[in-house]
């Protein structure tokens, strides 16, 4: 090509702030009464009985243990364990239907083996000496699978068929007692579905564990790692995701940054580099593995969380690269502003006001035009929900009308489209005279979505006011959403129309709301003051993770602690995280890494392993003092210059 893929220059969309009507609490109830209960998670545990030296070789030190459903997607794991002849996996999901067992040697992969498995709700299931097969320099092919059984509660005998679904065989008594072993029936193994052009999934590194506590209340935070990213005008991390090899894979637009004995790839067909960067970092984020150089801002990626490749936005292309980042295997040479990737290969970016959807051999694609006016539309956000086989997208619309109170208004709007483009649910996406009709005038945005661990859909957004849509359910306005409200920071009062946040999880299926909260800040005097919403992720558990930026102030600011300092009062502008626990009810952990300096979450991450958040900010005034919280960094130095934005990420041990 006579030109890179790539621009060298960057479009930030700013979101404006916007006049909403006066505030009101009525929709609002301590507890979560809404109209569905909130998901529970049914989960049981598997017992490995092993006989070492025979079953597991005297070189292998830890065994981790991956669990997949039917679709090939992670469910439980990957979680580690000292070898032992007895190994208890905990709060297993019972759409866990394969567990894959890796061996391995300080760290480094020696062996390997696959098995089908039947969880049951709060019952164990019992493997007896599944088989080890050596690693070999291809591909190994997965032994048979052994025999697995459940207890402790007895069933009838199942009649033998050629069904690959292990049966569980009845234990005598409902004690511990290990279930008499049965020879094993070789039985096909349940692969993922594979994608085209799969890379081999790197050996993890020993330095792949995150490090400290985690949350350890909801003002104290111990991290593993946080850290500058880039030194140069206007930079920042904006997209961020984790690898199948557990490593740390960020995106942005990050430059002037060297590290010892790394030497970068430039992937920018024969163009000098302009900032946009692919970063991959060791497990605990403290050691930096490879960079990729590219030709334009980085606004957003996703990994495949089998094969590990990565798709990349920039302004002017979307490409998929290998897990290794130095190889491009698939471009579009228009641009893109987000992007995800689905379990099953499926990819879908958004470009504009369209979202485009590519099958997973990229043969088949469709474009969703969402609007015919791109002023008055907005899409946000995008996910590929491969269960349903849906993308869910988010966005606003700039509606008016000359009749009625609400005539210039923003609806927001979750859409669910199948694969082929077909319409599958609307969520909001209420009428100008809806709104008037419920008094729910407020301007109203939906800023991100995305697909949580647990297979639910996760979306957040926001309103200028308390008179939202969001206060009511998504499909009926005239319905009272029964919202989680705990406290003064979760229920709307006191408002003059600053931006607040709204977050919920909705179901894949048909879109209708299963929990949802309001979040604002308080300043001294009480008044309600404004929090955007720029990232959304929930764990396997339905966990929710929230991050943006809020003004003055989040709940005890004054006391907040990351590893064992208090991050001091607050400057300008927060980059926050917020930790919310399945039900809403509680929340686990709110806190900012702003220490002096202004900053944006943008990004998150997450898996039953570790937390990341990543970001953008600047100095207040210039200074010598750090303006965001560093922990073991892998770049301590920054900009001292106040019209310099800055890259920023953080790392923890999952709750």
């Amino acid at each position: 090509m006579a030109r890179s893929l790539f621009l060298n220059a960057l479009i930030l969309a700013a979101i404006g702030l916007f006049i909403g009507c006066g505030s009101s609490n009525s929709d609002f109830f301590f507890g979560n009464q809404g109209q569905q209960s909130p998901p529970v998670s049914t989960v049981g545990s598997i017992r490995l009985n092993q006989v070492l030296l025979r079953s597991v070789p005297m070189s292998v030190t830890d065994q981790r243990f991956r669990g997949f459903d039917v679709t090939g997607v992670v469910r439980y794991g990957p979680v580690s364990f000292p070898k032992a002849p007895t190994i208890v996996l905990a709060n297993v999901p019972t759409n866990v239907v394969r567990l894959q067992i890796d061996y391995l040697d300080d760290g480094v992969l020696v062996g390997t083996g696959s098995l089908t498995v039947e969880v049951r709700p709060n019952q164990t299931t019992v493997i007896e000496s599944p088989d080890f097969v050596d690693l070999e320099p291809a591909n190994p092919t997965p032994s048979p699978s052994p025999t697995a059984t459940t207890a402790p509660t007895p069933t009838p005998t199942a009649t033998p068929t050629p069904t690959p679904t292990v049966t569980p065989t009845p234990t005598p008594t409902a004690t511990p007692t290990p279930t008499p072993t049965v020879t094993p029936t070789p039985t096909p193994t349940v692969t993922p579905t594979p994608t085209p052009t799969v890379t081999p999934t790197p050996t993890p590194s020993p330095n792949d564990d995150v490090q400290g506590q985690g949350i350890v209340n909801s003002s104290t935070l111990e991290v593993s790692t946080a850290s500058f990213l880039g030194q140069g005008m206007d930079e920042g991390v904006k997209g961020a995701d984790l690898a199948p090899d557990r490593k740390i894979v960020l995106g942005g637009k990050i430059s002037n940054t060297t590290f010892p004995g790394v030497i970068p790839t430039e992937l920018t067909l024969g163009q000098p580099a302009s900032g946009g960067a692919i970063f991959r970092l060791s497990g605990d984020g403290r050691t930096v593995v490879s960079v990729t150089l590219l030709g334009s801002d980085v606004t957003d990626l996703a990994v495949h969380p089998t094969s590990g490749e990565i798709l990349v936005a920039t302004p002017e292309a979307v490409v998929l690269l290998n897990a290794t980042a130095d190889a491009i295997v698939w471009s579009a040479g228009s641009g893109g502003s987000r992007v995800d990737i689905g379990s099953d290969g499926t990819l879908a970016y958004v470009n504009g006001n369209s979202t485009v959807i590519l099958s997973s051999n990229r043969t088949q694609t469709e474009t969703l035009q969402e609007g015919v006016d791109y002023s008055a539309t907005d899409v946000t956000d995008v996910c590929v929900e491969p269960t349903t086989m849906r993308v869910v997208v988010s966005g606003w619309e700039q509606r008016d009308d000359s009749t009625g109170n609400v005539r210039q208004w923003q609806s927001p709007w979750l859409k669910a489209y199948s694969y082929n483009g077909a319409a599958a649910w609307t969520a909001y996406d209420f009428s100008n005279s809806q709104a008037d009709a419920e008094s729910r005038g407020s301007d109203s945005r939906m800023n991100v979505v995305s697909r949580g661990e647990d297979g639910q859909i996760y979306a957040a957004g926001q309103s200028s006011g308390g008179e939202s849509v969001f206060q009511r359910l998504p499909q009926d306005i005239s319905t009272n959403a029964g919202l989680v409200g705990n406290d003064t920071y979760t229920i709307p009062s006191n408002l003059g129309g600053p931006n607040i946040t709204f977050y919920g999880r909705f179901s894949p299926v048909n879109g209708t709301l299963q929990a949802g909260q309001i979040v604002l800040t308080r300043l001294m005097n009480g008044s309600g003051n404004t929090i955007v919403p720029r990232a959304i992720a929930a764990d396997g558990s339905g966990r929710v993770f929230l991050a943006g930026s809020a003004n003055a102030s989040l709940a005890n600011r004054d006391n907040l602690i990351i590893n064992g300092q208090n991050i001091g009062g607050y400057s300008g502008q927060d980059g926050f995280i917020l930790v919310a626990s399945s039900d809403l009810s509680t929340r686990e952990l709110w806190t900012s890494f702003t220490t002096g300096g202004r900053m944006t979450g943008l990004a998150l991450a997450v898996d039953s392993e570790k937390v990341v958040f990543a970001g953008q900010g600047r100095q207040n005034d210039a200074q010598t003092a750090s303006p965001f919280v560093t922990v073991e960094p892998i770049q301590s130095s920054f900009s001292n210059d106040t019209n310099d934005r800055m890259g920023f990420f953080a790392v923890f041990k999952a709750p």
